[in-house]
């Protein structure tokens, strides 16, 4: 049989190698990976390779400067065939056809898929401004008239005056720098265009794994001034990832589109996650809906703590928000508890008393990996005013992450006050939440909540 894979990319100088390479397993039989040129003006530079053995694994790396270019896989039983496609700074678009997976390191982490087209926007310095800013990257990314995905990746060098050190207090750290900072001296601008990628993780991609407690990548507030927010989302389906957003005096992320996804990120730590440094919210989404905070893949887990609110849902149009899988008020470890957080999660229908909105918000779920830890929040836990239907399963309120006890104490695990149709727990196996260490384990109060 034959795997075909179309590759249109633009990237590179001529001849210049990318780190694009094709992979083919054999379980039964010998392939050959071959490259083909498609156009003589931007060819392919092909490689072939040469046959491999039953059961074996084939790997070709070729160089890719080319408009299109159609790369066949001959192999009568091949199983996997993988494709990584590297072009930093030029667009790219992957179409298969056959038994394929891709890989693009730019999206290195964020669970998306790497089929189709995309556009990298490129930091290569910490500088407030100016080429290979974070700040220029957002704005071009903004700019850009594409049909794809604008992915913003970092490719900071150890030569840059932003690399420090932040774990050689800790066991397990080093003196060595760890951590690329960003302190932009004012806000920097929002996410306005849909399907905007940030993602920290591929400073990996050039650096290796420099911070082994967490991002490679901290955004820092304390330059920014009164009321800046880390990041602005007026965008949808737009993904931050595996940033340490700290010391803003607005929130870490500001969220007021719709089906975006924070995943990843330390929010209102230091890098380490093991340390306040505290933003007023972690993540605050104003009357946006379809948003998912964290995920289900323990690399999708945000540690938002330290702040006054871990997150925020406000407003009549906050509805259909998933909270899944983060530590809220603890550090990375599962069991530290962060100085200063307040407020776990606290959805809110309206401003005004009395009004009623934010439906359908869900926070955890019944299996262990969309379980919240929300812990180490003096206030409360959960609070929920003026909702409609939100969903509150499975979560540890007031224990660590192994379900132990711990020395913080929290006023309220779950207040519900003048709420509508909520469930706390439920039937389901897994559903129930686990309150201990607080005031109050669950305190209803208000008008409607009867019916909660």
């Amino acid at each position: 049989g034959e795997v075909k894979l179309i590759v249109k990319s633009r990237a590179g100088s001529s001849g210049e190698d990318l780190g694009n390479e094709i992979k083919a397993d054999n379980p039964e039989s010998a392939g050959v990976i071959e490259a083909s040129e498609s156009y003589l003006d931007q060819p392919l530079y092909k490689t072939k390779g040469t046959d491999t053995q039953i059961g074996g694994t084939q790997k070709v790396t070729y160089t890719s400067v080319t408009s299109k270019a159609d790369i066949y896989v001959a192999n009568d039983d091949a199983e996997t065939t993988e494709l990584v496609v590297n072009n930093v700074g030029g667009e790219t678009k992957i179409q298969t056809k056959g038994n394929v997976a891709t890989t693009n390191p730019a999206l290195i982490g964020t669970g998306i898929s790497s089929v189709g087209s995309l556009q990298v926007f490129e930091v290569t310095n910490t500088l407030n401004q100016g080429a290979g800013s974070l700040r220029a990257a957002i704005d071009a990314a903004n700019a850009w008239t594409g049909s794809g995905l604008a992915v913003i990746t970092f490719s900071i060098p150890a030569t840059d005056p932003g690399y420090v050190d932040v774990d050689s207090h800790l066991t397990g750290g080093d003196p060595d720098p760890d951590v690329f900072v960003i302190s932009p001296s004012s806000e920097l601008p929002a996410l306005l265009r849909n399907n905007i990628v940030i993602n920290g993780q591929s400073q990996q991609n050039s650096g290796g794994d420099s911070n082994p407690f967490g991002p490679e990548v901290t955004l820092a507030g304390n330059l920014a001034g009164i009321d800046v927010n880390g990041l602005t989302f007026s965008s949808q389906d737009s993904t931050v990832h595996s940033l340490n957003i700290q010391q803003f005096d607005g929130s870490g992320i500001l969220v007021s589109g719709d089906d975006n996804t924070i995943t990843g990120s330390y929010i209102g730590t230091d890098a380490t996650g093991l340390q306040t440094a505290a933003n007023a919210k972690g993540v605050f989404v104003i009357d946006g809906g379809g948003n998912q905070i964290g995920g289900t893949d323990i690399g999708h887990r945000n540690i938002l703590s330290g702040n006054v609110h871990g997150v925020h849902l406000l407003g009549p149009d906050a509805a259909s928000n998933k909270v899944l899988g983060n530590y809220i008020g603890l550090g990375s470890d599962g069991e530290t508890p962060i100085v200063g957080s307040e407020y776990g999660v606290f959805v809110q229908g309206g401003v005004a008393l009395g009004s009623l909105g934010a439906p359908g918000n869900v926070i955890g779920g019944t299996t262990a990996n969309e379980r919240n830890v929300i812990t180490g929040n003096w206030r409360m836990g959960v609070d929920l005013i003026g909702t409609m239907g939100t969903t509150v399963q499975g979560n540890y309120i007031g224990t660590d992450a192994t379900g132990m006890f711990t020395s913080q104490r929290t006023r309220e695990g779950i207040r519900v006050a003048d709420d509508v149709g909520s469930l706390i727990g439920g039937t389901t196996p897994g559903a129930g939440n686990v309150i201990a260490e607080v005031g109050y384990g669950i305190d209803l109060v208000g008008r409607w909540t009867d019916e909660g």
